[in-house]
């Protein structure tokens, strides 16, 4: 079993930070640490999240974000988001749709 955050290459609200936008610098580091390289770009990482916060954290990396319904904010709240999920009912089509997920830029 995990002891802690530490034990995953992502980032958390609970992980130290004085900015949510830290995190994504946080996760970076883990998933560079476990891959052995530092080649990563905003593209081989994904936040997931359920509020504008998180949404936040994401753009401001340029990094894709997949919000989720879940929280106390609904999908209009939500829609900066780069792909949208009500839930994680069907587990196969949520992962499909974290694994297809990109950034969209402004269009």
């Amino acid at each position: 079993m995990l002891e802690n955050s530490q034990d995953l290459f992502g980032g958390f609200g609970s992980d130290p930070h004085e900015y949510r936008s830290d995190l994504v610098t946080v996760a970076r580091k883990r998933y560079a640490e476990f891959l052995g390289h530092d080649g990563i770009t905003p593209n081989d990482m994904v936040v997931i999240g359920d509020s504008p916060r998180d949404i936040e954290c994401a753009h401001a990396n340029n990094v894709p974000c997949v919000a989720v319904t879940t929280g106390i904010f609904d999908r209009e709240k939500l829609t900066s988001a780069d792909c949208i999920l009500e839930g994680f009912k069907d587990i196969s089509e949520s992962v499909s749709a974290i694994i297809k997920t990109n950034r969209k830029l402004n269009e």
